[in-house]
Formats: structure tokens, sequence, C-alpha cells
């Protein structure tokens, strides 16, 4: 009975042994799916791990055979680990993969809202049904109209209207109570508080309608891993939702020439005076700002426009609170300042001080360095070039191997922080490129300046406001040194500006 019961335990471990090991090699076996599934990891990489995972498994399944008690437990123990190691390691690619896929939407979000005065009684619609309502003629009449349709659909009558070619009239007229309401998309306002600073405090929504759209990916034929491609950074004033249009503060076109292993940053100031390309309200001399409140598409345009048609083949939308927090995500960075400063009041509620050289940053010093216009010479052109300093700050750290590594964890975390059109596979294409690297990336930077001026907005009717009039020589020499990476040439940024 005894020798019966020692055969039968036997036999149970023996067999616990080999499912625990079968286990294992079907987890490996899905793990290797995995890594090619999502395609990060270049080739020599994926070769390594199918042999480490084809020897250790073997390995494992072996020793289960020979006859030491102790050999056969450490090949259990071996497999055990092995397979609650896979396991893991299946999430974590599986949560990387749907990161990549939550940050490649390409979904826009217009609020337009109806304002009536702060101390108005009105507080719904039906309040103000007998109202006269304002709304511009030309500015996003597409979802101003649904909006008035749903507001006569609700109401069951037909509102009485008024339309204005001129935003700043229509302002002073609701402002006089010429009329009673004001239709307008809300990402207008900051740009109506340049002009009207007041408005927030004098008005109030008292109903909105959100409309969604999801934009069009333009086809792109190129192939991230060998042509060079083009990326509008947009960085949007707002602290609200990203995919909702908005003033674009930062412009700054990536120019990516992976053969070479070349990056150029190309910034272009938030006032430059250009033709405005609206896409659907019509073309004009205004802010280049300005472009981002008829989307990031309107952004593109123009500054392709700007740059003899450049090509400018994806986006990636972030706003001020997604910088902050993007550069806690990646555990701060070290930014080279070109000059000593202090920030101002207006900037940041807390005071920083940058010196001349590295400067260890957190998201929120991060975020203030690359604000700060007021207390620098240069204004908005040594602005434009910190805001260069911080995103190249940012691709050495995305780029280093402990971030890269642990890459998913980051893209987890900071998912929710940016908008951008490159799909998954893209997004893959680049951290494969990255990863193959030994020499990292040769990051280079130049900005368009301009000079100081007064221009009209030719979108939102202001006679005068302050511009910035381009240096069109400074524009030709961006579009040279694009050209130049478009072309594989290896240079060196400073000398080749001194030979010009």
């Amino acid at each position: 009975m005894a020798d019966t019961e020692v055969k039968q335990e036997a036999a149970w471990l023996k067999w616990t042994g080999i499912i625990v090991s079968v286990i294992q090699i079907i987890l490996a076996v899905s793990f290797v799916g995995m890594v090619f599934w999502i395609n990060i990891f270049p080739v020599k990489i994926e070769v390594i791990i199918i042999v480490v995972l084809i020897l250790l498994s073997a390995l494992a399944l072996y020793l289960q055979f020979l006859k030491y008690g102790w050999v056969k437990w450490t090949a259990r123990v071996i497999a055990l680990l092995l397979a609650v190691i896979l396991a893991i390691g299946d999430l974590y690619i599986y949560q990387a993969k749907e990161a990549m896929n939550y940050v490649s939407n390409n979904e826009q979000t217009e609020v337009i809202s109806v304002y009536v005065l702060k101390d108005d009684e009105a507080k719904t619609i039906a309040d103000a049904k007998d109202y006269i309502f304002g709304y511009h003629e030309i500015l996003d009449r597409e979802n101003t109209d649904k909006y008035v349709q749903s507001i006569n659909t609700s109401l069951n009558k037909t509102i009485t209207s008024k339309t204005y070619n001129d935003l700043p009239k229509m302002v002073e007229a609701l402002y006089n109570k010429q009329i009673g309401a004001m239709i307008l998309n809300e990402s207008y306002v900051k740009t109506l508080e340049e002009e009207f600073p007041d408005f927030e405090e004098k008005t109030k929504v008292i109903a909105n309608e959100y409309y969604r759209t999801t934009l069009d990916k333009p086809v792109i034929t190129k192939n991230t891993l060998t042509d060079t491609f083009t990326i509008y950074l947009s960085g949007n004033d707002e602290c609200g939702e990203l995919n909702q249009s908005g003033r674009s503060d930062v412009n700054i076109l990536i120019v990516v020439n992976p053969k070479t292993k070349q990056i150029l940053l190309i910034n272009t100031p938030r006032d430059y005076y250009v033709n405005v390309n609206s896409l659907k309200s019509g073309i004009g001399k205004d802010k280049l700002t300005h472009a981002g409140n008829f989307g990031v598409e309107a952004s593109m345009k123009t500054l392709s426009t700007l740059y003899d048609n450049w090509d400018i083949d994806f986006y990636v939308r972030l706003n001020f609170t997604s910088v902050e927090e993007i550069v806690d995500a990646l555990g701060g960075i070290t930014v080279n300042s070109e000059i000593e400063f202090y920030t101002s009041p207006d900037t940041s509620d807390e005071k920083f001080h940058f010196v001349e050289g590295p400067n260890k940053l957190n998201g929120k010093a991060a975020l203030a360095f690359c604000r700060e216009r007021q207390s620098v010479a240069a204004g908005d052109n040594q602005r434009g070039q910190d805001q260069m300093l911080v995103i190249e700050a940012l691709i050495d750290k995305v780029t280093s191997p402990s971030i890269l590594y642990n890459y998913s964890n980051v893209l987890e975390t900071v998912r929710n922080l940016f908008q951008t059109s490159l799909d998954d596979d893209d997004i893959a294409s680049m951290v494969k490129l990255t990863m193959e690297g030994a020499n990292g990336w040769n990051v280079q930077s130049y900005a368009a300046e301009g000079t100081s001026s007064h221009g009209s907005s030719y979108f939102f009717g202001y006679s005068s406001m302050w511009v910035m009039e381009p240096d069109m020589s400074t524009v030709k020499t961006a579009v040279e040194l694009m050209n130049k990476i478009k072309d594989g040439e290896v240079f060196d940024m400073d000398e080749y500006l001194e030979s010009k």
C-alpha cells in the first residue's frame, strides 16, 4: 500500500511538472506572438527573445525527466517562474498596444454655447426664447446652424436672430443689450479676450451643445522607418479637453530623417502675421495662433503654405497641462538654457530661476520655462527657442534606454495627455527605430523670426492688433534646412548659418 501511494505521488508530481512546463511553453509561444504583434522590437532583439525562450523552455522540460528529485523541483520552479513572467509580459504588451491605440485618435469636438450677460435672469434656453440671438455670418456656421435648428426644435418655434460679420460688434451688441443672447463656438473665447478681457466676467453660458467629428486621416504613403516625414507639434493654450479647438501658442514642425537619425525643429512664432487658411471660413491675413481656432488641420495647412507648400504628415497636440504632466511622468528633464532669467508673475504662480546651461526641471518648472516671454529681452522669439529646448530635452529623455525599455508604463501614464494622428504602427516604427540606434539622434533647431507690427484680424474683426511681421529670409532659410534634412545631408546648424 505504501509503495502504491509513493508511486502515485511520484506520478502526480511528474505530471504536475510536465503540465506546468507545457503551460509555460504555451505562454512562451503567446509571448513571441505578442512581441511580433506590437512590432516595436528590432529584429536582433526578437531573435534573442525567441532563442532564449526556446532554450529555457527546453531546459525546463528536459529536467523534468531526470532522476534527481532536486533537479525536478528546480525545473518545476523554473517553469512556474517563467510562466508567471511570460503572463505578466503578455499583459504588459497588451496594455502598451491599447495605449498606442488610445492616443491615435482623430476626434475633434466643437462646443457651441449660448451666452447672455452675467446679470441676465435667463437660466435656460426656454427663459430666453423671446430674445434676439446674435451669431457670426461666417465663423463655424456649420455647427452654429445645427445648434440654431436644435434650439428651434426644442422651443417649437423659430428664434429671432441677427447675424454679424464682425465679432467685436456682436459682443458690443450683447453688452449694449441690442441682442439678448449670443451663439458662439467656445474655442473663440480666448481670442475674444484679446479685445474684451472682461468677457467671461460679464457673461454666462445658459446652454451648449457638443459636436464631435472624426478628422479624415490623410493617406500617408511614407514609410516612417526609411522616409523623411514631418510632424506638426501644436501646443494649445487651454487647459480643457485636448480634442477641442483653440489657439495654438506652440507651432513647431519636427522634420525627421530616420536614415540619417537627424531631427530638425522649426519654430514659428504664434503671432506671425500670415495668410491663415481656415479650410471652411475663408483665407485671410491673421495671427498664426488664430488658425488653431479652426482646428489642427487649419494650422497645418497654414504652415504648409508658409513654408513653400511643405508636406506636413502628422500632428501631435498637447496643452499646457499636458506639458507639466508628461515631464513629471518621464521623471523630469534636463534643459540647456541659452540665457539666465527669472519667470514673471504672469507666467507662473511660483517664481523660477533658470541658469545659463543645464537645468534639471520638473513638470511645473518646464512649463514655466517654455511659457516665459515677459522677462526675456527677445520676447516671443526667445520663448520659441525655449520651447524647442524643452522639446529637445523631451526627445533626449524618451529615447534614452531607461525610458525605451519601460515605455509601456510611460505611454500608459501619459496617454490622456496628448492627441496624435500617428497610428499605432507609426508609433511602433519610431520606437523600433530608436531602439535600433546605438548613437541616438542628432537634434537641431531653428526659429523663423520677425518684427513687431500691427495688423487687422481677417476672421475676428479687430482693426488693429499686435502681430509679428515675418522675416521672409528666415522662412526661406527654414525651408532650405528642411530640404537638407530631407535630402539626407548631415550638417552642423551653426556652421551652416555662419556660411550663409
